[in-house]
């Protein structure tokens, strides 16, 4: 499940590696983009985020989830220097004002997250999660999606996952949106709880 505010190259880059994985893989995944209505799918892989994953990783995922009975994994984006650096590397050259700045947000990020569902997560707000499927599960935001996961007490693990920026991304829009999804998490104590 794509966000729709996904830029129309990524979709198109992920409609193109989906088919190539499907038809050229031996595994017995099967990946759908932003499926049908109706149809029945084993899990939900929600990518709302302006980077790129792997379908690999994502596999790995999936064979995690089952074999060890998963409700819900969180991506975790930052687990190693080298993982930065390789998502900046397109963008910007190394630095460490970039490492250490993209680390300090993530744990702010994390502390808020702790604040607002008394539960510690690495990266919250990565807007990469596997979910198991469920009947009438729809998803509409990245805050809204982590209501819905503490609402209903489903368990949470969070696994490293390779992500790659692409060169053409707004920073400042990035920004913008991490503020406003921050906000919203944390006023999300005053939203509606029939959500």
């Amino acid at each position: 499940m794509l966000s729709e505010e996904t830029e129309s190259n990524i979709k198109d880059i992920y409609a193109s590696e989906l088919k190539e994985y499907n038809e050229n893989t031996l595994s017995n995944i099967e990946f759908v983009l932003n499926g049908a209505p109706g149809e029945t799918y084993n899990y939900y892989l929600i990518l709302d985020t302006s980077g790129k994953v792997s379908l690999y990783d994502v596999e790995t995922w999936v064979n995690f989830a089952a074999i060890f009975n998963l409700d819900c994994i969180f991506g975790y984006r930052f687990y190693s220097r080298r993982q930065m650096v390789l998502s900046f590397k397109k963008k910007l050259v190394e630095s460490k004002l970039t490492y250490y700045s993209s680390i300090l947000i993530s744990h702010i990020v994390s502390f808020i997250y702790s604040i607002r569902f008394f539960k510690f997560m690495a990266d919250p707000l990565s807007g990469i999660y596997l979910i198991k499927a469920k009947e009438g599960f729809q998803y509409e935001s990245v805050p809204q999606f982590l209501k819905y996961v503490n609402k209903n007490n489903i368990e949470v693990h969070s696994l490293p996952i390779t992500y790659r920026t692409f060169k053409n991304v707004d920073y400042l829009k990035k920004s913008v949106t991490l503020i406003k999804n921050i906000f919203k998490l944390f006023i999300l104590i005053f939203y509606d709880e029939r959500k």
